[in-house]
């Protein structure tokens, strides 16, 4: 088949990049970077109009969850509200919930290379890993000096400010799809994440008074802890709990057989569906999900668990071999696949301004005001594929399960193909606007807005467009849960599996 210009989907994660990647240097920006400068009202107000431009014209879907209207009159507040110089990380603050507000999991924004390049170096992380419970964050890991302080426990507030308001003035700023809160919560749970937020937010700081609710009668337990590192953290993570670092190093994808009960369970456990990843470790998805099927099938196995926990996508194609492995006749995969034009006014300010004759090539207008994508294979009638599965499927998800996982998800669940375990599905039910899509730099502050140029509408209907797909079986790990540092959730599923085939 035709190369397709839409080759795979990315979430940005951008604070963990900011955290981890080596920043490139260009322009202005390759200077000592100096945070208190002040930028002045009229560059503001051009960087804020050309992002304003450059949304409008090219996001694939701007109005599919909050209407164009009420995007306008948040940005016109935000343009009102620069009447003085303001530093970088001020108007990156005026600037994201604005792209929050836009309700797009694959629209991002990330600071200057030489902002990252300033935090990445001098931004001590909230020394605790989070673990939302019912919405509510614990302290699941303990990265801190008080090495034997109790984990488990309910994070009450830090600095003074109660956690919930913590929590609520982080996620006005995160993107994500519809209204999936679950989607923001994960990624909290990432120390990277979090700490970068908590320092964007509030100001860098190096001491953390965290407050814990207390066990049983004990008193309510009050820790200063100092901010780690990134450069650290790697290492106490390592050091303190050398499991889950070891799973880490996981594997793309894998397949495994549970015999703890009877019947036996194939577990399908997919990391991710980007390509790359699985050029870098070796594999060919297609070719492995064949082998896959193939053993399954030869084992007789009638119960295939497929877990897509924190599988933020990938490669658009992987997920439809996968669902076409799971489905016994032909099936539509996406419904339409469309940009709004290759016209840009802003290509100059992008990473790839050559592109608009490589993309003017790969659309084509149609009668609905737009254009449609062409030659993408997840359009059109879709053959199963063999070896085919015939048992029972179940999927793990979670907030994480994203983009091409989520396609996926929303394809097997509209044709009641699997039963759901776990937490909200990340991604939105019937499609997201994804696309390789466009980096567009801010002259003045370098600040960088990810733009996705693609509207996927997935073939599927009957479901709240707001929500992502909710578990049959859901599922939250308690404190003693969280303690085990065992995989609570995949037991959970286990005893699903095997509770409804003895009821078969």
């Amino acid at each position: 088949m035709m190369k397709c210009f839409w080759p795979g989907k990315r979430i940005a994660i951008f604070l963990l990049l900011l955290v981890l990647a080596p920043p490139p240097r260009f322009g202005a920006f390759a200077a000592a970077y100096d945070p208190e400068k002040k930028i002045p009202v009229k560059s503001l107000r051009e960087d804020l109009l050309l992002m304003h431009t450059a949304l409008t014209e090219a996001h694939g879907a701007i109005d599919r969850y909050t209407p164009l209207p009420e995007w306008e009159r948040q940005f016109a507040a935000a343009l009102e509200r620069i009447d003085r110089p303001m530093g970088e990380r001020e108007f990156y603050l005026l600037l994201a919930p604005l792209v929050a507000a836009i309700r797009c999991g694959h629209t991002t924004i990330q600071p200057s290379t030489a902002w990252r390049d300033h935090m990445r170096k001098n931004m001590p992380l909230f020394p605790f890993k989070l673990k939302f419970i019912n919405g509510v964050a614990h302290a699941q890991r303990n990265y801190s000096q008080f090495e034997k302080l109790d984990m488990g426990l309910e994070i009450m507030a830090i600095n003074g400010m109660a956690m919930r308001d913590v929590v609520d003035r982080m996620l006005a700023m995160i993107p994500a799809d519809a209204d999936i809160r679950t989607a923001k919560l994960s990624k909290l749970e990432s120390t990277l994440y979090f700490g970068s937020w908590y320092n964007l937010l509030f100001g860098k700081t190096s001491k953390y008074e965290t407050v814990f609710r207390p066990q049983a009668e004990k008193k309510v337990a009050d820790v200063k802890a100092t901010g780690i590192r990134a450069t650290k953290l790697n290492e106490v993570f390592t050091r303190r709990y050398p499991v889950a670092a070891r799973s880490d190093t996981a594997a793309p994808i894998k397949l495994e057989f549970s015999t703890a009960g009877t019947p036996v369970i194939a577990v399908l456990t997919i990391y991710t569906f980007n390509a790359a990843a699985y050029k870098e470790a070796g594999f060919a998805f297609p070719a492995f999900l064949a082998k896959a099927f193939g053993e399954i099938r030869d084992k007789k196995v009638r119960h295939l668990l497929i877990d897509m926990r924190y599988n933020n996508g990938g490669d658009d194609a992987f997920g439809k071999i996968l669902a076409a492995h799971l489905m016994d006749k032909p099936f539509q995969y996406y419904q339409a696949l469309e940009a709004k034009t290759a016209d840009f006014s802003f290509w100059n300010f992008t990473n790839r301004p050559d592109r608009v004759k490589d993309l003017a090539a790969r659309i084509r207008r149609n009668d609905r005001g737009g254009y449609d994508v062409l030659d993408h294979p997840n359009l059109g009638w879709q053959k199963p594929r063999m070896p085919f599965f015939w048992g029972k499927v179940y999927v793990l998800l979670n907030g994480g399960t994203f983009s091409t996982a989520g396609e996926c998800a929303s394809v097997l669940h509209f044709h009641k193909r699997a039963r759901f375990i776990g937490s909200e599905c990340g991604s939105g039910y019937f499609g997201n606007t994804s696309g390789q899509g466009l980096v567009l730099t801010l002259p003045h502050t370098g600040i960088r807005v990810g733009i996705p140029l693609c509207k996927v509408t997935m073939a599927v209907s009957g479901h709240d467009p707001n929500r992502g797909i909710l578990p049959d079986h859901p599922f939250q790990p308690s404190r003693a849960d969280m303690l085990l540092e065992t995989d609570v959730e995949l037991a959970f599923a286990f005893s699903v599996i095997l509770q409804e085939a003895r009821g078969e």
